[in-house]
């Protein structure tokens, strides 16, 4: 073990040169082999200006890790009784009644977590400035229940956060509580994770890492954290904040569980507080590089073919990453502070994993970390010249304050406000708010947009990886101007927002 020990520190110098090149700020890894803790280490700061260093106790946004135990929790429910993973969601959630159809009459617990309901998305709509979320806990319901269906039924594993939202109000209906009691009574405290939280944790809690966003030339700026979960909206699908030694104790009791029920082909492990949530935490695919990439790198060439289990998470001003490898028990995990011009931490994984696997032929990860980010940087020319290209040229707005006043979704869930200022012309704000205040510039006839440079869209906590149709307003009337149209997710239609 200590042959492998000292290959790990190793890898410094090669994990400080991909920070460098995505601009993470900070970063912590931790280490399972054989089901045993073998190494820890930690890079960087938590927080820049006043050169805090990461340790591993330091908390950071898990994102999307958060899943992990949503589905836990739902196993644990599955095993007292209270649902199946076949249960329909219609048959456990009275208030579920979704516009789809198909959603509403065939949508089970399992499609909910295996992302495969091809239900439309709303990231970046819930998920606004500042790191915002726009869609209050308290309409929560009302506004999961407007989704549609998007892609074919069970046709694809497409990743949703949405459905997650479902699976922790199915949560609460049951246990009567809040979603994340049942985790932090039966999973968390019996595992003695006690720096873990599902809200941003109080001022008082020390060693919490600062957020960043990283510019085009790979400096980091400051940005407010994640605020997922702190409204009730957004928690069971990317509200956990924690740290590496406290998902060391997870990984490793999801490891020990998985095996042992793959083996027996039980659904509970005695000692354990996880029940079989194996049905949904190994059906994880996303990440941020392969989007970046012609091709991603195979890792693990010249050995033995091993099931391995990737997840991770993403938000404004954080990414984490975990590679399971169950037949070792091995648990590589990774929490860092940055949204970098590229998944670092998925580069820093696969780094340590093909070091684990001792394989003969490695990856070059510098050069794929490099490459990565070039393919980022062309991000903003290229919405430029896609938008310029259909551009109807020589055409003038109206009298801009007609454009003027608040619309409406047809739910009443979500208003932009729109106005006129005498110094920058045209703006709007996303749910009315000074932090969502955006200035609307002309493109042609009655159509805006609120694109801004990539630096400036970091510098407010954004992100940024859209495509054209996103940055488009486009405002409509008979005569006069009563309806604004956007485009706020990739491949879903338009929503029409009235003017009251």
């Amino acid at each position: 073990m200590s042959d492998l020990q000292d290959r790990l520190v190793s890898l410094r110098p090669t994990i400080e040169r991909l920070m460098r090149i995505g601009g993470t700020v900070g970063l912590s890894l931790g280490v399972l082999h054989q089901g045993k803790h073998v190494y820890s280490a930690n890079y960087g700061y938590r927080n820049l200006d006043k050169k805090l260093p990461v340790t591993k106790d330091t908390i950071f946004p898990g994102c999307s890790l958060t899943k992990a135990l949503t589905s836990a929790a739902i196993g644990l429910l599955v095993e007292d009784g209270k649902l199946s993973w076949d249960t329909l969601v219609k048959d456990v959630l009275p208030d579920y009644a979704i516009q789809s159809d198909i959603l509403q009459n065939y949508t089970t617990v399992t499609d909910l977590l295996c992302h495969r309901t091809g239900m439309s998305r709303g990231d970046n709509l819930f998920i606004g400035t500042e790191n915002n979320v726009l869609i209050d806990g308290s309409t929560r319901m009302q506004y999961l229940n407007t989704q549609f269906s998007l892609l074919p039924f069970r046709g694809q594993l497409e990743f949703s956060n949405l459905p997650y939202e479902i699976a922790g109000h199915i949560i609460e209906h049951l246990t009567g509580k809040v979603w994340h009691d049942i985790i932090s009574t039966r999973i968390l405290q019996p595992l003695g994770m006690q720096r873990t939280w599902f809200h941003t944790p109080d001022k008082g809690v020390e060693n919490t890492a600062s957020s960043y966003n990283v510019l085009d030339d790979a400096t980091p700026t400051q940005i407010t954290s994640v605020k997922m979960s702190d409204n009730g909206f957004g928690g069971a699908c990317g509200g956990i904040r924690t740290c590496v030694s406290d998902l060391l104790k997870l990984y490793k009791t999801f490891l020990t569980t998985a095996n042992h029920q793959f083996d027996t082909g039980l659904t509970s492990t005695k000692g354990s507080p996880s029940s079989k949530s194996i049905i949904s935490w190994m059906m994880g695919q996303v990440g941020c590089n392969a989007p970046l990439l012609p091709q991603m790198p195979i890792v693990g060439k010249g050995g033995p073919s091993k099931l391995v289990v990737y997840h991770q998470g993403s938000f404004p001003g954080a990414l984490a990453s975990v590679n399971l490898v169950p037949d070792d028990e091995t648990a590589i995990v990774i929490l860092s502070n940055t949204l970098t011009l590229n998944d670092t931490p998925d580069w820093v994984g696969q780094l340590v994993l093909e070091e684990i696997l001792n394989v003969s032929e490695r990856n070059d990860y510098i050069l794929h970390a490099e490459e990565s980010v070039r393919a980022n940087a062309k991000w903003y020319p290229t919405v430029i010249k896609e938008l310029k290209h259909v551009q109807r040229l020589g055409t003038l707005p109206r009298d801009l304050q007609e454009y003027t006043g608040t619309y409406w979704d047809a739910d009443r869930l979500f208003k932009i406000v729109v106005y006129t200022d005498s110094s920058t012309g045209l703006r709007w704000k996303l749910q009315g708010l000074d932090s969502e205040d955006w200035p609307l510039d002309h493109y042609d006839y009655d159509t805006f947009t609120w694109l801004r440079p990539r630096d400036e869209l970091a510098k407010r906590g954004r992100w940024v990886d859209q495509g054209a149709e996103f940055w488009k307003v486009y405002f409509r009337g008979d005569g006069v101007i009563n309806l604004l149209s956007w485009v706020h997710d990739d491949g879903v239609p338009p929503v029409l927002y009235h003017k009251t």
